[in-house]
């Protein structure tokens, strides 16, 4: 995660809804942070609850029209949940 990089986006958009999408396991950390809006959580649970989550995920995130999606990760999961989000413009 890089929290430093968050708080610079308030500090330049103070009126840009952030929206944070985290596993659930770093949730608790999340929710104390005043620079995020919203948390999305991507849940881990057994194969297929996992993809019926995820697909729902994938649903909420392309029905959120998001402007951008900035992809700190780099992971293959962070990737694909890129590529499937239906944003115009990544990082």
């Amino acid at each position: 995660m890089s929290l430093p990089m968050l708080s610079s986006l308030r500090k330049r958009f103070p009126k840009a809804q952030i929206h944070w999408l985290a596993e659930e396991k770093f949730v608790d950390v999340l929710t104390k942070n005043p620079d995020i809006d919203n948390i999305l959580v991507l849940n881990r649970d057994t194969t297929l609850k996992r993809v019926i989550n995820t697909v729902k995920l994938i649903n909420t995130i392309r029905r959120n029209n998001y402007d951008l999606l900035i992809d700190n990760q780099g992971w293959l999961k962070s990737f694909i949940f890129t590529k499937l989000s239906g944003v115009k413009h990544s990082i």
